[in-house]
């Protein structure tokens, strides 16, 4: 288990994205892309550095302030001052309160950052004539059924988070910005916390684990989300008629015992 943390360690502190070419002369020029990432320390964030840099210049920002620009969603004020700053063509936003038991008893923290926030990104993004990428969840559902659902699917969020993105994905609908609205599940990757982690370690302290096998789900990677979502956001910035909500995970299906 050491080794493990150790290489999810190495692969989060030293992963660079691949260097795209692109400098201040040409972003003068206009002649490429400029994409706002906030959350880039995230686990899809984190991808999605890397998958967006070859299709554009790529401002990534984390929650803090950092030279003059904010990523914090809860500050429309300083939301607002970093894209007048940046003028992105497009801003992505990997950001999300996914605590789901803690929304419970903290339902203001999940309304303000997956509610509110989703908001404010839409109208700024109208203003400035730029395309919204947000990222949502299939707890927009209820959880019943057998089989996967159609993104038209009627929905029916059965807890504080699953509210709480869904009006944000409502919202941005609403405002009448372009958008893309990627709906993934069971978010897994090497460099943060997620629940295959906490699998290997419990099963790294313990001789047998007990946990719940009703919940059925599609495990999906961060890699996979990030590159897909770069290569149809390339598709749809040159295609109005692509904005829209969609279904973002892998093929199969599993249960937490696997």
């Amino acid at each position: 288990m050491d080794e493990e943390k150790q290489a999810a360690s190495q692969h989060h502190q030293g992963y660079m994205p691949p260097y795209n070419g692109y400098g201040p002369a040409e972003a003068e020029q206009g002649t490429f892309l400029k994409i706002l990432l906030l959350c880039c320390k995230g686990q899809v964030g984190w991808e999605l550095h890397r998958s967006l840099s070859p299709i554009g210049l790529v401002t990534a920002i984390a929650r803090q302030e950092e030279n003059g620009l904010s990523g914090d969603l809860s500050d429309p004020k300083a939301l607002s001052a970093t894209i007048k700053s940046v003028s992105p063509d497009i801003i992505v936003n990997a950001a999300a309160y996914t605590a789901v038991d803690q929304a419970e008893s903290k339902p203001e923290q999940s309304r303000r950052i997956n509610a509110e926030a989703p908001v404010h990104l839409a109208r700024m993004a109208k203003e400035a004539d730029a395309w919204l990428i947000h990222f949502s969840t299939d707890y927009v559902f209820d959880g019943t059924g057998t089989t996967p659902w159609k993104e038209s699917a009627l929905k029916g969020p059965i807890n504080v988070y699953g509210k709480t993105k869904l009006e944000g994905e409502e919202a941005i609908r609403e405002s009448g910005c372009r958008h893309l609205i990627f709906r993934t599940s069971w978010v897994y990757s090497a460099a943060c916390k997620n629940f295959i982690h906490t699998m290997l370690r419990l099963a790294a302290k313990r001789d047998r684990l007990r946990v719940i096998d009703d919940q059925i789900g599609a495990p999906t990677g961060a890699e996979l989300i990030a590159d897909v979502g770069a290569h149809v956001i390339r598709t749809a910035y040159y295609d109005k008629k692509l904005s829209g909500t969609y279904h973002l995970t892998a093929a199969g299906e599993t249960s937490w015992n696997f």
